[in-house]
């Protein structure tokens, strides 16, 4: 993921919302999440501690996020 250093040691995944639509929806309706793209889910422990899209997406946000 672009802003994150490659050795942060944190895990990233990208889903292709055109490619994978159904599994973008699906994610989003099972984390009862509203869809937007670009878009930003953080999880720690499994549980979504933040989710944001466009504009809330910064660097800033990355490394407070990233601690």
């Amino acid at each position: 993921m672009a802003g994150l250093p490659s050795d942060s040691g944190i895990a990233t995944a990208e889903i292709d919302v055109i490619a994978e639509r159904s599994l973008a929806r699906g994610l989003t309706a099972a984390l009862d999440i509203q869809h937007e793209s670009p878009q930003l889910l953080w999880f720690v422990g499994g549980n979504v501690t933040w989710h944001g899209s466009h504009g809330d997406i910064t660097q800033s946000r990355l490394n407070t996020l990233a601690g």
